[in-house]
């Protein structure tokens, strides 16, 4: 089970191996003081501190701040005076591989959660860094050391927006909505105090504006654009022809065992779902992939015939939370079932295929190198109809 080590939406403070839910009253370079539910105000060194949250949601980090600095000490005034109106527009999802989505999480479980623009729209918990929601309440998840969660945090929420160290005499930019604690200085542990905007401070993420107009080649290094949709589309048809296999039921037992298992290695892993719908119904199921693979192989027809067509690759390569990246195959599937003879049952349903290039070192003769693939993840269903010219 992988949940949330803390989760609140009152202030709180982190220690290396501890949290404290309090109320936070004053903020200096040398202390902090927070009251707590019937009790006196208690006095803690600042230097003891990794990670402060406010119950809106915005954060401070003291190790990275500098006190001498009039920006700071406006940061600090407004994290401890908190906001009346909330601003915040997405949930923000940081992530362990250092960076920041902003969506709606619509749902969550054990094991994951779901957004409602990104793909792929699941997301594993064990990817998870931190969430801070709409509002304002946020979760810190088991997966990182908090100090490492202080940096993504710190450089994120830098690196949007675009601050500037004061003493350059330049006019800093309005704080964005969410962040509004974020100090305009940067002091590392090991280089001292550096703007955020200074092109050698590498922890500093590129403003998602600039990487959206790197070169699909810039992402992926040696993997072109025509070579990862041809590999895209391969898949999704070899899972076509592994489905006709097991839809048939001429063949014997191991041909239908050897299918499903090719089929299952397509997959980037079984935790991958298959849409289900029918024109009998308006529901749509999803199944993991095995669970779908077994129940295509026992459905209730003497015959089945399933037929994938106009199967093409539709939209711009993402990268994903993970580290790896995703793009859209639409296709659609002309399903028949058979009992004496007959069609009893036909429809065509609209599909579109989540595939993920993942990137791998290959060991041959003794030598490494690079190398890709490109895998199935999630199907989902845009539409099922009765198809023209059906019985």
């Amino acid at each position: 089970m992988m949940c949330a080590l803390y989760s609140c939406s009152q202030d709180k403070i982190y220690f290396l191996k501890s949290a404290k839910e309090c109320k936070i009253t004053t903020i200096t370079a040398a202390t902090i003081t927070y009251t707590t539910s019937n009790a006196k105000p208690v006095t803690i060194n600042t230097n003891s501190t990794v990670l402060l949250f406010n119950k809106y949601g915005d954060f401070l980090i003291p190790p990275k701040l500098d006190f001498s600095l009039a920006l700071t000490n406006q940061a600090i005034r407004t994290f401890l005076s908190g906001r009346e109106i909330q601003t915040r527009n997405a949930d923000e999802i940081y992530t362990i591989v250092e960076t920041k989505m902003e969506d709606s999480i619509v749902k969550q479980d054990n094991k994951f959660i779901y957004v409602s623009k990104h793909q792929p729209s699941k997301i594993d918990k064990r990817q998870l860094a931190a969430i801070i929601y709409k509002n304002g309440s946020h979760d810190v998840y088991h997966t990182i050391p908090i100090t490492k969660l202080a940096d993504i945090l710190w450089a994120n929420a830098s690196a949007n927006k675009q601050v500037t160290n004061e003493k350059t005499n330049h006019t800093p930019p309005t704080s964005s909505p969410g962040n509004t604690a974020t100090p305009p200085a940067v002091r590392s542990e090991n280089q001292g105090t550096k703007s955020s905007a200074n092109p050698q401070n590498n922890s500093v993420k590129t403003d998602s504006s600039a990487r959206a107009t790197l070169t699909f080649e810039a992402h992926t290094g040696n993997v072109t654009q025509k070579e990862f949709e041809e590999k895209a589309v391969k898949k999704t048809k070899d899972l076509n022809s592994y489905l006709k296999i097991l839809c048939t039921k001429s063949y014997g037992y191991e041909e239908h065992n050897k299918a499903l298992d090719q089929a299952l290695k397509l997959f980037i892993n079984e935790d991958a779902t298959v849409e289900v719908s029918s024109v009998t119904n308006n529901d749509i199921r999803p199944y993991k992939i095995r669970q779908y693979l077994l129940r295509i192989k026992s459905l209730n027809y003497d015959r089945v015939e399933v037929e994938w067509t106009n199967v093409q690759y539709v939209d711009q390569l993402k990268k994903g939370v993970d580290g790896n990246y995703y793009g859209t195959v639409s296709f659609e599937q002309v399903f028949r079932g058979f009992i004496d003879g007959r069609i009893v049952y036909e429809d065509l349903t609209k599909k579109s295929a989540t595939v993920v290039l993942k990137a791998y070192e290959q060991n041959k003769e003794g030598s490494t190198t690079d190398a890709w693939d490109v895998m199935l993840s999630d199907i989902g269903v845009k539409y099922t109809k009765v198809r023209e010219g059906a019985l």
